[in-house]
């Protein structure tokens, strides 16, 4: 529980993936993360805030740089929460072999990195 409690201190609170996959509306079911050995899987997450979409939108056309920021903040808990749902505790985690993150921006944005 030390790193839930480390992401409360900065003023976050990770999204109840049991709550969301019981009331989705859509009625669509997705597995947001697979297991496979000691590995875990997981699918691409978008900026989700109080259950809804966040700051949807092309950064450096409908969203300015710091926009861009905050909802990569919030991509970043979802898949946190993922995490927390298939572990059931992220001080399970031991390693992150690889993490890719993909960025909507308009042509000629240049600070991705920043994002």
């Amino acid at each position: 529980m030390i790193v839930e409690a480390k992401v409360e201190t900065l003023g976050f609170v990770l999204p109840d993936l049991d709550e969301i996959y019981r009331t989705n509306r859509s009625g669509a079911r997705f597995l947001s993360h697979f297991a496979v050995q000691n590995l875990l899987y997981l699918s691409g997450t978008t900026p989700v805030k109080d259950g809804q979409p966040y700051l949807t939108g092309v950064v450096g056309q409908d969203l300015m740089l710091e926009q861009g920021y905050e909802a990569a903040r919030y991509a970043v808990l979802h898949s946190l929460a993922a995490v927390q749902y298939a572990l059931g505790d992220l001080d399970r985690i031991e390693h992150v072999v690889q993490l890719i993150g993909f960025v909507n921006s308009a042509p000629g944005f240049l600070a991705t990195s920043h994002v």
